[in-house]
């Protein structure tokens, strides 16, 4: 038996799809882990420091960091 899944269910996961995406889509996070750690044992970054993922990636932007900023950004997708 198929499972049915609600409107208001479909919108909410694009919603959370909308702001951190998953899947293929953001299969270079996995690709950025593994050039981030060869690089750390090989590399020296230039102007020091330590390299991150996001120096891999083709885009990144950073996750929000006020869990009501996300509250607030997941209820205006809703349109509410």
């Amino acid at each position: 038996m198929l499972a049915e899944m609600r409107p208001s269910e479909l919108g909410m996961w694009e919603a959370l799809w909308a702001i951190d995406p998953w899947g293929g889509q953001r299969a270079d996070v996995g690709h950025a882990m593994v050039a981030s750690t060869v690089a750390k044992g090989l590399l020296k970054k230039t102007g020091g420091g330590n390299f991150k993922l996001s120096d891999f990636m083709a885009y990144y932007e950073a996750p929000p960091l006020d869990p009501d900023a996300l509250s607030m950004k997941i209820k205006a997708s809703f349109g509410k």
